[in-house]
């Protein structure tokens, strides 16, 4: 049997075994677009920033601090992430940790405001159209899908070809 050390964490494990095994136990339960977003959050993310730290060291102020770290420089080429973005990092690093450590993660998640949506001028629109009819490719198909019947992008993903009934014009 594992050693419990502070907070109730086992002492064996690190942050990146929890993680693996999260991501391995998800498999049975998500779905592959869910379970490919986080896979990603946790390459990108969790694991560069934590991956060999002992779980049962990891502090509130260690989250803490990796919140801030985040916001001013963890996106692409050290630019920011958005609150949203770091909020739903934090999520998932608390459900990886919470059933291997039995203390409460006590951190102040970053606020942010819902962006308002802006919507294309029938102008833009048409401009828009004219440009994705000129040489279609896979990613100009996909926005024309996505403009045509409203589908999110998370379920374009996750479809397949069986899911396309060419014939009809209707997705299964």
């Amino acid at each position: 049997m594992a050693q419990k050390g502070k907070n109730g964490c086992s002492k064996d494990l690190t942050l990146e075994d929890v993680t693996k095994d999260f991501l391995t136990k998800a498999k049975t339960r998500l779905k592959e677009s869910t379970l490919s977003q986080y896979n990603s959050i946790c390459e990108k993310h969790i694991i560069p920033y934590f991956g060999v730290m002992k779980i049962h060291k990891i502090s509130n102020e260690d989250i803490t601090n990796f919140i801030h770290n985040k916001l001013k420089h963890g996106g692409l080429k050290g630019h920011p992430l958005s609150a949203k973005t770091v909020n739903d990092i934090v999520s998932l690093l608390i459900q990886i940790v919470k059933p291997h450590c039995n203390f409460d993660i006590d951190i102040s998640k970053p606020s942010y405001r819902e962006k308002e949506i802006n919507i294309f001028t029938e102008s833009e629109y048409n401009r828009l159209k004219t440009y994705l009819s000129i040489g279609t490719d896979s990613q100009k198909m996909g926005i024309i899908v996505v403009l045509l019947t409203g589908i999110r992008i998370g379920e374009i993903c996750a479809l397949k070809w069986k899911n396309v009934d060419v014939e009809s014009g209707t997705f299964l």
